[in-house]
């Protein structure tokens, strides 16, 4: 994974009132910082953990 990269990005959203809303989008990979990467979703900066993103990936393939 390296800057400029797509990364797949999934999780449930808790934050719609009381219903739970599943996410399913892709994000730009903008730096990579030791284990964490700052990747833009939607217009937004977030950290997420290599690790779980490289599992995001993964399983979003082996579910094609």
């Amino acid at each position: 994974m390296k800057p400029g990269n797509l990364v797949t990005i999934y999780y449930y959203n808790h934050s719609s009132g009381s219903k739970r809303v599943f996410v399913d989008t892709v994000g730009l990979l903008m730096a990579v910082h030791g284990y964490k990467a700052e990747v833009l979703v939607e217009g937004q900066r977030e950290m997420w953990d290599i690790s779980d993103l490289k599992k995001m990936e993964k399983d979003k393939n082996e579910s094609r």
